[in-house]
């Protein structure tokens, strides 16, 4: 139980970004100098960053150890959203949304894919048969 407090603090970090920035976008968009509208795109270019990354973090940190991989998330996560706090303008705004999204990626990274169950890996004496 001690070695999951790290990856739901980043499951809880990432979810609740989202939501909070959903509640304050007219505080935001007033902020910056722009609608509302645009300041909500702010959360597509967030979330289109973290599609585009989940797959390529997950194949380039496959054998990465996984808590030093975690704590580096979270702290890339953190520095992103640092910098889009202050942030001056949306368009900053936008690219810091592209730099913090690897971050959360890290989180989900995807496990390897099961051995078959004939695999000499398994103790299997070699492939299936008919």
């Amino acid at each position: 139980m001690r070695k999951v407090w790290l990856l739901a603090l980043g499951s809880f970090t990432l979810g609740l970004d989202a939501y909070v920035m959903a509640g304050l976008l007219p505080v935001v968009a007033d902020d910056i100098g722009t609608t509302v509208s645009l300041a909500g795109q702010m959360v597509t270019v967030f979330t289109l960053a973290y599609a585009i990354s989940v797959p390529l973090v997950a194949g380039l940190l496959h054998g990465a150890r996984p808590r030093l991989v975690l704590l580096v998330a979270l702290a890339v996560f953190t520095a992103g959203n640092a910098l889009t706090a202050l942030a001056p303008s949306l368009g900053s705004c936008w690219a810091h949304g592209w730099s913090r999204a690897p971050g959360p990626g890290c989180t989900r990274r995807c496990p390897p894919p099961p051995r078959p169950r004939w695999s000499p890996a398994n103790g299997a004496a070699g492939p299936w048969r008919w």
